[in-house]
């Protein structure tokens, strides 16, 4: 019964400590490691799009230089199981308008995830990219102007400039 009650204490310490780890990093994110031996790897950071997942663009990871560290971030909102976004996004007369609050807000949880990243991972601090596609590539276009000094460049794909 004592070893028991010692198992169960063990495993409710380490989910804590899991979780804890989860909300200090703010924003969910999977891991290719570079995949040659270097000292400090170029980091290439991707987000997704719209509904989607840090899943999607992941999957360009084996085409990518075996020299980078990459990661790729999941949005913070959730639209449904699998499903996230950076901000809200509607229609109005045809064209885009987005929750620039929430806009705002993804911006400088990407800023902090960035500052965070110094003490979780080594990586050259001269040479970080962030990729993004579509509402990804917004987001990397408004760290990109409003924080040059983290970036090395950005890619965006299917992204148009945040509006300001």
């Amino acid at each position: 019964m004592k070893s028991l009650f010692l198992i169960l204490f063990v495993l409710t310490m380490f989910t804590q400590c899991n979780t804890a780890q989860s909300v200090e990093a703010e924003l969910y994110y999977i891991v290719r490691q570079p995949k040659v031996k270097v000292a400090n790897p170029p980091l290439l950071i991707l987000l997704h799009g719209l509904g989607s997942n840090e899943k999607d663009l992941y999957g360009l990871a084996p085409l990518l230089p075996d020299s980078f560290l990459i990661l790729s971030v999941r949005a913070p909102r959730t639209i449904s199981e699998g499903s996230y976004r950076w901000y809200d996004l509607k229609f109005v007369d045809g064209e885009p308008v987005g929750n620039v609050e929430e806009q705002e807000e993804s911006r400088k949880m990407i800023v902090r995830f960035l500052e965070q990243l110094k003490n979780k991972h080594i990586f050259d601090r001269k040479r970080v990219f962030l990729c993004g596609f579509s509402q990804g590539a917004i987001m990397s276009y408004s760290v990109a102007l409003s924080k040059p000094e983290l970036l090395r460049g950005i890619i965006a794909l299917g992204g148009r400039m945040p509006m300001l």
